[in-house]
Parts: structure tokens; C-alpha cells; sequence
């Protein structure tokens, strides 16, 4: 029996923290997300982040601000700068009597918390795939999806609500 392949109003590509914190962010909406990810294994690269505050608020209206919790993710309330033998410290701001703080963190923690925080919704659909073409609408040129190959090698079409075949 053919089954028709899922629609999604949305496809993005790439589950890093833009990528996971979009997928959210649409899926609020009520929109149905197809996320994809090249590889699934936590990023082992050799790099620190810092998340701005207005990036912790962020996470937090997403209510992704538990994806901080269980990975080192140090407060940071400003910075202390050093050129050679001159230094100057910034503070953060308060901001209606709550004083911001940002995060420093280890990269492939945080994107492991969000992408598994993303295939926790309903509306999100997390998939480990390469993109080997995007589709076209052949009277508007406009992109109307993707097709992939999943880690078995098994290449699927995928297109949103917008293409016809």
C-alpha cells in the first residue's frame, strides 16, 4: 500500500543552535518541522561559546533555558579585558532592576541538550540526513524542498505542502 510521504511546512537544515532554536521557535507556531542533521554524535570541536544574554532570554521565552542545566554552563556577568599591560572590566547592565547574565559553555553539550529537547516535540521531526538536492518549483524557481539520504544510504524525497509532483 503507497502511503504518501510527510508533508512539513517547514524544513531546516542543519541542528545547531540556530537550527534546533528555529525548529522551536516554528513548531510554537503550530507548524510541522522536518530538522535535518548530517550527523547526530555530539560536536566534538575544540571551542567555547559564550551566549550573550539577550541569547539566554532567548532560550528561556523558547523554553529551551533548561538545555543550560547538567553541562558546565558557566555565569558570566561581564568582561575583563588585557592588552598587553592595560586591562578594563565591563559589566552587564541591569535591565528593570535584573541584572543579565550570559553563559559560558562547551559547544557539543549544548547543541546535544537542544537537538534532544527538538526530537522531544511533537510537531519537530529530528532526522539524521544529508541534503543532496533542493527541490524547485519548476513554474517559480522557488524552493520547495529537499531531497536527502539517510545515514543507510537510502535516498528520500522530502517536500513541503508547496510541491506538487
Amino acid at each position: 500500500m503507497d502511503t504518501d510521504p510527510p508533508k512539513y511546512d517547514i524544513i531546516i537544515v542543519g541542528a545547531g543552535i540556530a537550527g534546533s532554536a528555529a525548529a522551536v521557535a516554528f513548531a510554537r507556531q503550530g507548524r510541522q518541522v522536518l530538522l535535518l542533521e548530517r550527523n547526530l554524535r555530539e560536536p566534538d570541536r575544540i571551542v567555547g561559546e559564550l551566549l550573550q544574554p539577550g541569547g539566554v532570554d532567548a532560550l528561556s521565552e523558547l523554553g529551551l533555558d533548561d538545555c543550560l542545566n547538567g553541562i558546565d554552563a558557566t555565569p558570566i556577568e561581564g568582561y575583563h579585558l588585557h592588552w598587553k599591560d592595560q586591562e578594563a572590566s565591563f559589566w552587564f547592565c541591569a535591565i528593570d532592576g535584573r541584572k543579565p547574565e550570559g553563559r559560558s559553555f562547551h559547544h557539543g553539550k549544548l547543541v546535544t541538550k537542544l537537538r534532544g529537547a527538538t526530537a522531544s516535540r511533537k510537531n519537530i521531526t529530528l532526522l539524521e540526513a544529508t541534503v543532496v538536492e533542493v527541490l524547485r518549483d519548476g513554474d517559480s524557481g522557488h524552493v520547495a524542498g529537499v531531497s536527502c539520504a539517510e545515514m543507510d544510504g537510502q535516498q528520500d524525497k522530502v517536500c513541503t505542502p508547496y510541491i506538487s509532483d
